[in-house]
């Protein structure tokens, strides 16, 4: 393998390991709508062997012998495989939508075989003769290369991290999709556990529940990012009065 120069973004620094990123996948868990993402995918970093290739955030910790961080790299190397988890639910509308688009550059820099955002999708969107229970929603690229057709619906708004990587993987030709399991709830356990079958193909190996969860009690910032979902609800209703003045997103070092 040619000796790969350290990634020097403005999020993570990579040791120089010896990993041919061209041939792994990435999967990608935040907390979103159902909180699919961020519980299927730490279900994942729960279960399977991992060592930790970079980690994000003023906070850190041990856990099962790995450094770990607010947000965690691992790699899966029998399935070759990345994991990019946050290890604590801060929501993706928390985050200033510039620092997403820096976030997803410098992961798709990596230049990876593909890239998969886990979400969820609200269930009112779907239409009635839909009878599925997953949405795929790939680039261009992504279709090109993995023959995956697109099911997300049209004019259905889009943000966070699967934005910034669908627009910016489609500007730089590399395959990215979004997963995304039809939810009823905010958190919607059952939906995070039947998106674990979609792993499948990618891990190599089937991944079941009951879900098994993180406890991130002792972190600090976990009180900042319960009472968040305050203003989360602000942001989405429909009553101007709710929000006092206008919310553009968190810078990451606020949060971090």
């Amino acid at each position: 393998m040619k000796s790969r120069d350290k990634i020097r973004g403005s999020f993570f620094k990579l040791p120089d390991i010896d990993l041919d990123f061209q041939d792994y996948d990435v999967l990608i868990g935040f907390a979103g709508w159902g909180n699919v993402g961020y519980n299927s995918v730490n279900h994942l970093v729960e279960t399977l062997p991992l060592r930790t290739i970079a980690a994000w955030g003023n906070s850190s910790w041990f856990y099962k012998n790995r450094l770990e961080s607010i947000v965690t790299i691992y790699a899966h190397d029998e399935s070759k495989t990345i994991l990019v988890a946050s290890r604590v639910p801060i929501p993706v509308t928390m985050v200033n939508p510039y620092n997403w688009d820096e976030f997803a550059m410098e992961l798709l820099s990596w230049n990876c075989k593909r890239y998969i955002i886990v979400g969820g999708i609200r269930e009112e969107t779907r239409t009635p003769t839909n009878t599925d229970w997953v949405a795929y929603a790939p680039n261009a690229p992504y279709m090109k290369a993995f023959g995956v057709n697109r099911t997300f619906g049209e004019r259905l708004a889009m943000v966070g991290p699967l934005s910034s990587f669908l627009v910016i993987g489609t500007s730089l030709d590399i395959p990215v999709m979004g997963l995304l399991a039809y939810c009823n709830y905010e958190e919607d356990p059952e939906a995070s556990t039947l998106i674990l079958s979609e792993f499948k193909e990618i891990i190599g190996e089937e991944i079941t529940g009951p879900l098994k969860k993180f406890d991130y009690s002792f972190v600090p910032i976990q009180r900042e990012v319960t009472h968040s979902h305050e203003t989360i609800e602000a942001i989405f209703s429909d009553d101007e009065d709710d929000m006092e003045e206008d919310f553009d997103g968190f810078d990451p070092d606020d949060l971090l």
